[in-house]
């Protein structure tokens, strides 16, 4: 087979290029007789005659004989190469064969895994339809079905995880009065608490939901509260929440700025250990019991401005990286024995009921309680800071006395 664009001349040239040769070249063997002359007369001329014919004769005749071998050469080699050609535009016809048998099956594993999926996002859809309406339902335990079908869905859909948390906090958002719902509501509302706080401890692998990007329990009604030991996302907020009962948030990891503006905090409330590794804001947070926030670290500032602590606030060994800011906040009794202000730190118009704890703290910014008031002692013993511009209370003064860190220790005065 010849294609268009070969430059090699087509095979029937050589044919007819061979044939016109052969034909030449019999007709020159036949007219060897006339073209030999014959030189002299008798026996011997005539036989030089016959000699040289026959030489010429045989002459051609070799001529013609290479001539068919090259033509016979000629001939293997085209049909080899035809032969060739064949071979490639088959194995060329079971590629593309191939080919596209592999992208119709391509198309049609994508349509299957399409539908599969399409399939799929419908029933998920159905199923989170389903239990948000169980959420809206009247009786108590619909309710709890439709939590825990929401929890059962997440677990095999993570993609899902972050929507249904949101789920969940938003029913805790909804307005609530304790004393009107009664305990079925009640307990609702702790099943949502604990399954809040059983997805979002990573020391239980199986159950932790890395996904979840945000908590927002803004205003939200809430009691007993236990996330201690949570990684809580780098959005979470519960500003403006009262938070019934004993609040537990021991050893959590808040990844991002905690933010408790205004929250109310009924019971105890205990942040032992907590790592707030993007700061906290507790501006206008009101504490009606105790709060503790030993051995907590403040990753950036501290702000508890206006903040009312009516029970014992401690905050002991507890470490503020960056500033931590006290300004109008209302203690009855503070300690801060051994606590660690890397930053600059404010008790400006702090208000110190019975009194507070500083001693053994360390201060390595500026330091100002200018109107702080206290009806009781405020103790700084063994405490040590750097000289800057500090305001400290009436009665006590650095001391002249320098340790290794370039610290000059409290001493009344």
């Amino acid at each position: 087979m010849e294609s268009a664009d070969d430059p090699r001349p087509a095979w029937w040239v050589f044919v007819v290029i061979g044939g016109v040769g052969l034909v030449a070249l019999a007709a020159l063997f036949w007219s060897v007789p006339a073209l030999v002359p014959a030189e002299g007369t008798g026996e011997q001329a005539r036989a030089a005659r016959t000699s040289g014919v026959a030489t010429l004769r045989a002459a051609v005749l070799a001529g013609g004989l290479g001539l068919a071998a090259v033509l016979t050469l000629l001939f293997h080699a085209r049909t080899a190469h035809t032969t060739e050609q064949n071979l490639l535009l088959a194995r060329r016809a079971q590629a593309d064969a191939r080919a596209e048998a592999e992208r119709q099956a391509r198309d049609r594993a994508r349509d299957i895994a399409l539908r599969e999926e399409d399939a799929r996002e419908r029933r998920v859809t159905e199923l989170y339809t389903a239990a948000a309406d169980q959420l809206g339902a009247e009786k108590a335990p619909v309710r709890l079905a439709g939590l825990y079908a929401l929890e059962r869905l997440a677990r095999t859909t993570p993609e899902h995880r972050r929507t249904i948390v949101d789920v969940w906090c938003a029913y805790l958002r909804m307005p609530h009065t304790p004393s009107d719902t009664g305990d079925e509501e009640r307990e609702v509302r702790l099943t949502a608490q604990r399954l809040l706080a059983a997805h979002l401890r990573p020391d239980d692998t199986a159950e932790y939901w890395p996904e979840v990007v945000e908590l927002d329990l803004t205003g939200a009604v809430l009691a007993d509260l236990d996330l201690s030991r949570c990684a809580l996302p780098a959005r979470t907020t519960l500003a403006g929440a009262v938070l019934g009962g004993k609040t537990w948030f021991a050893e959590a990891r808040f990844t991002g700025r905690a933010r408790f503006e205004g929250a109310v905090f009924q019971g105890p409330a205990q942040f032992d250990g907590a790592d707030f590794e993007g700061g906290a804001a507790f501006v206008d947070a009101r504490f009606d019991d105790i709060a503790w926030f030993a051995d907590a670290s403040f990753g950036a500032t501290a702000r508890f401005d206006g903040a009312a602590f009516d029970g014992r606030a401690r905050f002991s060994r507890a470490t503020f990286l960056a500033g931590a800011r006290f300004r109008e906040a209302r203690f009855a009794r503070a300690r801060f024995d051994t606590a660690v202000f890397a930053g600059d730190a404010w008790f400006t118009g702090a208000a110190f009921a019975e009194g507070a704890d500083f001693g053994e703290a360390t201060f390595s910014g500026d330091v100002g309680f200018r109107g702080a008031t206290s009806t009781g002692d405020l103790r700084f013993d063994g405490a040590r800071a750097r000289p800057g511009g500090h305001r400290w209370p009436a009665g006590w003064l650095l001391s002249h006395d320098v340790d290794g860190d370039g610290r000059h220790r409290l001493v009344p005065g």
